[in-house]
């Protein structure tokens, strides 16, 4: 094969410039004088968007009843809107719901029954973008301000005595300003015939109680029931 030299190429080259030049015209762009600044179009800046302008509330029911109101209105709003839940919508006891909301702002929250009794209400809670919020409904805050007061003074016992001839299976003692019995205190336990047990309660708070066989026939109601701090009080559940 044959070697091609360099300097042909060259000329090839050379030629098929000076053709182009002759053809057509070649566009130069003209720099500026000396001292002088080239026009320079102002570009507008960028605005920041926040691209996390929502968060997820997940509300979770773990006051033993079941929500089917549920309000989550802004601070500054004159009223609580509409129901969240809609009319068809629950939240049973023991479920978590999620809602998408917008962010960093301050709400007022509030839960209630399917009695519409409110069983929580929260104000003036704020929720950034930065992170999920967690609403656990536990009607700890669906208490008055005379009850609460009241619990933190102290407590007292109660001593529950099974007289019957029939097992106890579901005990419920609840304060009587809550809109239901709660969860049943003895869960898997039960308590024979001649048995005790003994509970704590919060001092001067007035209580309801509630013994029931394990069909669930009651046993025993009490319609009022207050302890002071330091009392030990006796339930005596008979045939």
């Amino acid at each position: 094969m044959k070697r091609v030299g360099k300097l042909p190429i060259l000329s090839a080259f050379a030629a098929l410039v000076l053709a182009s030049l002759a053809c057509g015209s070649i566009q130069v762009q003209q720099l500026p004088a000396p001292g002088q600044q080239p026009d320079i179009q102002e570009i507008e800046p960028i605005e920041s968007v926040s691209l996390t302008d929502e968060t997820i509330i997940s509300v979770t029911n773990d006051s033993g009843a079941d929500i089917c109101y549920l309000f989550i209105a802004p601070a500054s709003a004159s009223d609580w809107g509409e129901d969240i839940l809609g009319a068809q919508d629950v939240i049973s006891a023991g479920d978590t719901i999620e809602f998408t909301i917008a962010a960093n702002d301050t709400y007022d929250l509030r839960a209630d029954n399917c009695s519409e009794e409110t069983v929580e209400e929260l104000d003036d809670v704020y929720l950034p973008a930065t992170e999920n919020a967690n609403w656990v409904i536990d009607g700890a805050d669906g208490r008055t301000e005379d009850t609460a007061a009241a619990a933190s003074t102290g407590t007292g016992e109660l001593i529950l005595l099974n007289s019957s001839r029939d097992t106890i299976c579901y005990l419920y003692i609840a304060p009587k300003s809550s809109p239901d019995w709660g969860e049943d205190l003895l869960g898997d336990e039960a308590l024979a015939a001649g048995d005790t047990i003994t509970f704590e309660v919060d001092a001067d708070v007035e209580y309801e109680a509630l013994a029931q066989d394990c069909d669930q026939g009651t046993m025993s109601e009490v319609d009022s029931l207050v302890l002071g701090e330091g009392e030990v009080g006796e339930w005596e559940v008979t045939n």
